[in-house]
């Protein structure tokens, strides 16, 4: 069966909604070698045990597993692990989990690399980020990518991926009233709600867990490979001047 035939299946054999299927398509739209590229560029392709956190689908994760000795993804999500697991059946390295990033079900020091992609904005930052710092070995690695304060403007006026169960706008407005909860009375995203994760107010919550800045930048601009010296970026940097989707790498120092 050939990978496009199998997420077709996952389509059916996991009735997913609207925004789901739509969700699925695009993430392994080409196939995932874009995905090694990507890890390959920042120098994660060489870890040994690794925790995708916020795993979705499981693209990474079935990325990661060519070179890493094992891949934990988790996810808040049951059915997107069921449709990950479905999907990495026959990768022995790779396993799935359902559980929050700020509650996660694992022992101390577990971990070599944390990888992060597109999920962090969900969850109490704080509590993730503490979290992250105690299943993560001592200079062991993590990267983030998330979402800064463009993207939802684009998403308030372009409407990118609408569907029937998805109004972009919608899902805008409630980021900022829900980026206000938080940041002012410590109240954590609804479900599938999120936060405001801009550049600043990233690097500032890093620092208070001492958490080691390697690089910072838009998402795909980040490179620790002299092979790699343009950016590959999965979605646009800037929307009317503010940024929209970033990432970091950091080294956790315990």
């Amino acid at each position: 069966m050939t990978e496009i035939s199998k997420i077709e299946k996952a389509k059916n054999l996991f009735s997913l909604s609207p925004r789901d299927d739509g969700f699925l398509q695009r993430v392994f739209s080409g196939g995932i070698e874009k995905y090694k590229s990507r890890l390959e560029r920042i120098n994660f392709n060489e870890q040994l045990d690794v925790l995708d956190a916020g795993c979705g689908y499981g693209q990474w994760s079935i990325a990661f597993s060519e070179h890493a000795k094992t891949v934990t993804g988790v996810d808040i999500s049951s059915k997107r692990i069921e449709v990950a697991r479905y999907l990495s059946e026959d990768l022995t390295t790779v396993n799935f989990s359902v559980a929050p990033l700020n509650f996660l079900p694992f022992k101390d020091n577990s971990f070599d690399c944390i990888f992060c992609y597109s999920a962090i904005y969900y969850a109490d930052v704080h509590k993730v980020l503490k979290e992250f710092k105690r299943v993560l070995k001592n200079k062991g690695l993590i990267y983030i990518s998330t979402n800064s304060y463009g993207w939802y403007l684009m998403n308030l006026i372009k409407k990118p991926n609408n569907s029937i169960d998805f109004d972009p706008r919608k899902y805008a407005l409630r980021t900022f009233y829900e980026t206000f909860r938080y940041r002012f009375f410590s109240i954590p995203p609804s479900q599938r709600g999120s936060i405001v994760t801009s550049m600043k107010y990233m690097l500032k919550i890093l620092a208070e867990y001492n958490y080691i800045i390697l690089q910072c930048g838009h998402e795909g601009h980040l490179s620790f490979n002299p092979k790699f010296d343009k950016p590959n970026a999965f979605f646009q940097s800037k929307f009317l001047g503010l940024d929209c989707c970033i990432e970091l790498v950091c080294e956790n120092i315990k």
